[in-house]
């Protein structure tokens, strides 16, 4: 059995959109720890509880099946391995075990936009950066964190 920090009610999903298009959700395969893994329409776990749409909180992972609202687990999204070379410096999206969560996120609408940013926050609610610039939530298969002013990517949710 397990203790979470705080009781997560608000239960939320995210629907990728890229180029316009609504893609895919932020899903996992499986209910366990997951050093990385692919975003996909076959992963049946892609609702989140949060403890505040208005500040930012660890997104607790539902084991609700497809959508299903279902009841917070102990897993928890959080920041992965760092990749670094000459065009990249990010970091992948993993789930570990909320007792190991080092990172926050929260939804930004955007006023201009039909869709919104992922932001990443520390534990202490500062906005995450890497060499000085906010980053957000991106995925091209497999979920990272990238510049929130990547507009090569053109994503949102």
């Amino acid at each position: 059995w397990f203790t979470l920090r705080f009781s997560p009610s608000t239960t939320i999903k995210f629907k990728g959109i890229i180029d316009g298009d609504s893609s895919l959700f932020l899903s996992v395969p499986k209910l366990d720890v997951n050093e990385s893994f692919d975003v996909s329409s076959s992963n049946n776990y892609y609702t989140w509880f949060v403890t505040s749409k208005t500040n930012p909180s660890y997104l607790y992972l539902s084991d609700g099946v497809s959508g299903a609202t279902g009841n917070p687990t102990n897993y928890c999204l959080d920041l992965g391995d760092f990749v670094h070379n000459e065009d990249d410096n990010f970091n992948y999206l993993r789930i570990v075990d909320c007792s190991d969560a080092k990172y926050k996120f929260k939804y930004n609408a955007l006023s201009n936009k039909e869709y919104g940013t992922i932001n990443v926050y520390d534990n202490n609610g500062n906005p995450y950066a890497i060499n000085n610039v906010t980053v957000c939530l991106y995925y091209s298969g497999t979920p990272r964190v990238d510049s929130c002013e990547n507009s090569s990517t053109k994503m949102g949710w």
